[in-house]
């Protein structure tokens, strides 16, 4: 009489009778299927990897050249809205502050625009008088310009060099 074998032991897994090169070889056959490369199909693959790699790396290139070109583009339009400024505020020196230092800069427009209000100007007054007065934003991180500005305001109120006056929520910043 034989023995009976206990059931556990004849169920195996199906997980464990693939191989896993065999599955490795499918899913790259399946992912050279999904991009559509022609003439690729009687390759190897690792052929096929190669010409994936190469086809990416030219797709890179593409995008990082069209990148630089819109970097370029958004530089003039950075420089047309300096331009823009300063014909739209007449009263503005053309190029004053074109040479002129962050720190000197604020210090002048705050001396400039204490009479905007009988509480001094705001950051943003001043920031736009700047503008239009020629100063020129950093290439590399001009959208951190009103940033730069304010946290400048505060250094100079810590030394005593600009007054602030806070009403309303809002702040003004005068001559000291």
């Amino acid at each position: 009489m034989k023995t009976p074998i206990p059931q556990t032991a004849k169920i195996r897994p199906k997980r464990l009778n693939k191989s896993v090169f065999n599955k490795s070889k499918k899913s790259v056959d399946k992912f050279i299927k999904h991009v559509r490369l022609k003439g690729v199909k009687d390759k190897n693959p690792n052929d096929r990897l190669e010409i994936l790699q190469a086809k990416y790396e030219q797709d890179i290139r593409t995008k990082e050249s069209e990148l630089a070109t819109l970097r370029a583009k958004l530089a003039t339009l950075r420089t047309l809205a300096q331009e823009s400024e300063k014909l739209a505020n007449p009263e503005s020196e053309p190029d004053k502050y074109a040479t002129w230092g962050l720190t000197q800069t604020i210090l002048d427009a705050v001396e400039r625009l204490k009479g905007v209000s009988a509480y001094g100007a705001n950051t943003s007054q001043i920031r736009d008088y700047m503008i239009a007065s020629g100063f020129r934003l950093s290439e590399e991180n001009p959208h951190n310009f009103s940033v730069a500005v304010a946290v400048t305001l505060q250094r100079l109120k810590t030394q005593g060099r600009v007054k602030l006056v806070s009403l309303n929520g809002n702040n003004f910043w005068k001559p000291a």
